[in-house]
């Protein structure tokens, strides 16, 4: 079974007197484990498939299935389990709190997951030290680079063990010295902690380079669906 499947999803909404058609009624699945990127250019419905994904957002039409269950269906308090402990989602911009150390936006998203407070710091410093962060702990996002601020975020998107990340333009805001560290990174989650990763991304070198699985979008729609073989 899929860790998620996606089916006939549809996305419109209005801006104005104008109906902006997102999403047409786009199918897919993606296996547990499995490295996927999405790909196509600005305003194809990447980052608005992945809100869905992430719960954040409700689709006008169609499922996504999360093992076999529909989001769609989770009443309040399991729709908010699922975004807290389920999926983990990193951004473009980061969304580090800039008045918080490092640690400490760790710790908002231990809270947020019900982790006992004496546990916090400790857990965060362990995820900081996994990212190689562990000089930085008590720095503010501001004494950070752009690349340590992502390494951040991708800590407090693991803090609660999510199954899924869901990673929209994780290197968009990075040159490409600190774009390849953080792919490997990624990988890395991957392979040695088997978390399912979904990236959206323009940059087709990058989704190839990563991807078990390219889904192309155009107009609100996939176009195209390829699983890459393993090499032998």
């Amino acid at each position: 079974m899929p860790i998620l499947e996606i089916t006939n999803l549809v996305k419109d909404y209005s801006t104005g007197s104008t109906m902006v058609h997102a999403l047409r009624g786009i199918s897919c699945s993606i296996s547990e484990g499995t490295t996927a990127s999405i790909v196509g250019k600005s305003g194809c419905g990447k980052s608005t498939l992945l809100n869905i994904l992430g719960g954040l957002d409700q689709p006008t039409k169609g499922l996504v299935n999360y093992k076999g269950q529909a989001i769609s269906s989770f009443k309040s308090n399991r729709l908010a389990d699922y975004r807290k402990t389920e999926v983990g989602m990193i951004f473009q911009s980061f969304n580090l709190i800039p008045t918080l150390t490092a640690w400490e936006n760790i710790a908002m998203a231990l809270a947020i997951g019900d982790i006992p407070r004496k546990r916090r710091k400790q857990r965060a410093t362990e995820l900081l030290g996994y990212m190689g962060l562990e000089d930085r702990t008590s720095h503010l996002p501001t004494e950070l680079s752009g690349g340590e601020c992502q390494r951040v975020a991708i800590a407090r998107s693991i803090a609660n063990n999510p199954k899924v990340i869901l990673a929209d333009e994780p290197t968009g805001n990075l040159d490409t010295e600190t774009s390849g560290q953080i792919m490997t990174l990624l990988r890395k989650l991957n392979k040695e902690e088997g978390k399912t990763i979904i990236m959206v991304t323009h940059d087709l070198e990058y989704a190839n380079n990563f991807a078990d699985l390219i889904i192309t979008m155009k107009d609100g729609q996939i176009i195209e669906t390829k699983e890459k073989l393993p090499k032998s």
